[in-house]
């Protein structure tokens, strides 16, 4: 990353920040607040769908090819 990347994305964070304790009214921070939690319990609950899907298909892989060669 060089330097005006860096540089720009600090300067895009203390806007942010500034305009969070400044500009935003209590409700407006809540809302934000609610969205952010929203968005991770949904990007949580997907992952754990998804790592669960993979373990059962893994699961289902390898108990098929043990009943393969089982003798």
């Amino acid at each position: 990353m060089n330097s005006n990347t860096r540089n720009g994305l600090i300067a895009a964070g203390l806007a942010a920040v500034a305009y969070w304790f400044k500009g935003m009214t209590p409700e407006q921070r809540q809302n934000v607040k609610d969205k952010v939690a929203g968005a991770g319990k949904r990007f949580t609950e997907k992952a754990n769908e998804a790592m669960n899907s993979a373990k059962s298909t893994i699961n289902k892989t390898t108990g098929d090819v043990r009943e393969e060669t089982t003798y």
